[in-house]
């Protein structure tokens, strides 16, 4: 089954929002990613997922991201 591409962008929003990263994100952080993420991508479904999950993977390392301990909730 050939997955839409034009829902590729809205598939990334749905598995991020239920990220373990995103949680950990502050109310206005969480917005600012939003602002970033461009409306329009083109490319196939995987290229355009690829290029949301890119910027959200650099957005996440300007924030001091690692991938142990990164703002550990107690």
């Amino acid at each position: 089954m050939t997955k839409q591409k034009e829902i590729a962008r809205e598939h990334f929003i749905d598995m991020i929002i239920h990220s373990w990263t995103y949680e950990r994100l502050t109310p206005k952080e969480r917005g600012d990613f939003w602002d970033v993420l461009p409306q329009k991508i083109n490319g196939t479904y995987s290229q355009r997922f690829a290029v949301c999950n890119a910027i959200y993977s650099a957005y996440l390392k300007g924030l001091g991201y690692r991938p142990i301990g990164w703002r550990e909730t107690k």
